[in-house]
């Protein structure tokens, strides 16, 4: 078996080419292997050490070709949940507003942002659409409601005055995708709520050396978890952890499971 050692690399620009390369090789090993198998005779035994010499090459053949189709499957999910994190950037969840039978949820809304956002000039026609998630209303009617907005510069301002909801009932989240909820909350249960917050979709962690991290996956949290030991994970406010400045303990945690089949077409609208 050929002993060229030079293999198509993970992190290729191409990888639809560096498959086809890979695959090649592999092609031409496994027919070389065969081809000797098939031509050996009783006293022309390929040696011991020559058979673990191909089982080695064809090992690390398949451990690249592992290596390179997580390496592309794992760009192919970041890409798309970049794409739809974009799509959610007019998005805000509202908690806390309580549920009534016949609800207008367009003038609900519009009270709350006017009289506990202090949005007094907000226009109720800056909402494009809202509805309440799931559909268990016993939980002290309170499902949250998914709010999209005609434009950025609204749903930031909203999000900018959340200060205004400290103490209040209601409060408001980031509509993360299922991958950024993921690691926000286990942040959170890790860290503790003020440790951990979310802006623009993005998710951050404070360590205790003071170093601000924008956490993208999971393995990056444990690399941190194991670098930054949380000492007290959880700790109440008024706790000797230091907060962050400018969150606001009324943020809620990123966002509530969607169980409508409408939420899961959003990027429609």
């Amino acid at each position: 078996m050929s002993t060229d050692k030079k293999m198509p690399t993970i992190y290729s620009n191409d990888p639809l080419a560096a498959i086809m390369e890979l695959d090649a090789k592999l092609e031409s090993c496994a027919a070389s292997f065969e081809g000797r198998l098939s031509s050996a005779s009783s006293t022309s035994n390929p040696s011991l050490e020559q058979l673990a010499a191909d089982f080695k090459q064809f090992k690390d053949y398949m451990k690249l070709a592992i290596d390179l189709i997580r390496t592309q499957v794992s760009h192919v999910t970041s890409a798309v949940d970049e794409m739809e994190n974009r799509s959610r950037r007019k998005f805000i969840l509202f908690r806390g507003v309580r549920e009534t039978e016949g609800e207008n949820l367009r003038t609900i809304l519009s009270g709350v942002i006017v009289g506990k956002l202090k949005i007094k000039e907000f226009n109720p026609d800056s909402i494009r659409f809202c509805y309440r998630l799931g559909k268990d209303k016993s939980k002290a009617g309170k499902r949250p409601i998914l709010v999209r907005f005609q434009s950025l510069d609204v749903r930031a301002r909203i999000w900018q005055c959340k200060k205004e909801l400290k103490g209040a009932e209601v409060s408001v989240a980031e509509y993360l995708t299922a991958p950024r909820r993921a690691i926000f909350n286990d942040a959170r249960k890790i860290y503790g709520v003020h440790k951990c917050w979310s802006q623009e979709g993005s998710v951050y962690l404070l360590t205790s050396d003071g170093t601000r991290h924008r956490l993208l996956s999971q393995a990056q949290l444990k690399e941190i978890t194991q670098k930054f030991p949380p000492t007290k994970p959880g700790l109440a406010p008024g706790s000797s952890v230091s907060v962050e400045p400018n969150r606001s303990a009324t943020v809620a945690p990123a966002t509530a499971p969607t169980t409508r089949s409408r939420a899961n077409k959003l990027t429609q609208h």
